[in-house]
């Protein structure tokens, strides 16, 4: 590497545009790599994926028959097959896949020592609008066998970066129990705008500190984060699936997955 090229290299990075967010679409017991990314056509049978290969848009990969409109877009896709964890159970091999690190011990959902999650890490470096959250995730929190998950939270960050659950509008749900056993935003709530500062002005007049000033600062910071977006955050219009075109909004699935994949697009185009 010279010189030349690296000072190239270097300016070409500075005039690069900066991404400014992630969507990240965790398949909680979703297909193995065997029935998408990699069917392993030439392997022995014992081996390879039970349904056909497709050709993708970039030559000499194949994708399973069952992702047709996603093979069709293989040359902006980047597939790493080479990732793995080694843990033998869903709470440990979730953690490991959204943090990053191998759990440690007997690890609890919440707790503040544990690693943070992608999402939240993304919002670390990112300076949203008043009434836009950092991160957001949808639909539920994510159970096993009645156990609330490690994984999906701020960790050592603190609490300031747990993303903040949202519940997806619409949909059919998802097979098996469903929970929704934490405070979660439905923006659906038909409120009027005189009411809601009606509401705020005479808590401001009622309400006294309660425990320490940074908690309080903390739950004040959310609450008025939850009064912004019921009255004028670009979040609560695109909270409002039926704006979506029709057309457009069937492509995504009338089930709970689709619908909110299509609500996670439309909270990235409103700054989350």
């Amino acid at each position: 590497l010279t010189l030349p090229t690296l000072l190239q290299l270097r300016a070409r990075a500075a005039a690069a545009p900066r991404l400014k967010s992630c969507i990240v679409i965790y398949c909680w017991g979703g297909i193995s790599h065997f029935e998408s990314w990699d069917p392993k056509s030439q392997a022995p049978s014992e081996l390879r994926g039970e349904f056909s290969p497709i050709a993708t848009a970039t030559p000499g990969i194949q994708f399973s028959e069952h992702i047709p409109l996603l093979a069709k877009h293989s040359d902006k896709l980047a597939v790493v097959r080479s990732m793995y964890h080694t843990q033998g159970g869903h709470q440990q091999g979730m953690y490991n896949s959204l943090t990053g690190k191998k759990p440690v011990g007997g690890i609890k959902a919440k707790n503040r020592s544990n690693w943070p999650s992608l999402g939240a890490m993304v919002s670390r470096f990112h300076e949203p609008d008043a009434g836009t959250p950092n991160a957001i995730r949808v639909p539920y929190s994510m159970y096993d066998n009645g156990t609330l998950m490690a994984g999906e939270y701020g960790g050592w960050l603190g609490a300031d970066y747990d993303p903040v659950l949202m519940r997806t509008p619409a949909g059919k749900p998802y097979g098996g129990v469903s929970r929704y056993t934490e405070s979660n935003l439905d923006l659906k709530l038909h409120v009027e705008k005189s009411r809601i500062v009606q509401r705020q002005s005479l808590r401001k007049q009622l309400e006294r500190n309660i425990g320490s000033p940074g908690e309080y600062e903390r739950f004040d910071r959310f609450r008025q984060m939850a009064a912004d977006m019921l009255l004028s955050s670009p979040v609560k219009y695109a909270y409002d699936l039926e704006r979506e075109d029709p057309r457009i909004r069937a492509m995504y699935g009338d089930h709970i997955g689709g619908q909110s994949m299509l609500l996670a697009r439309r909270l990235v185009e409103a700054g989350v």
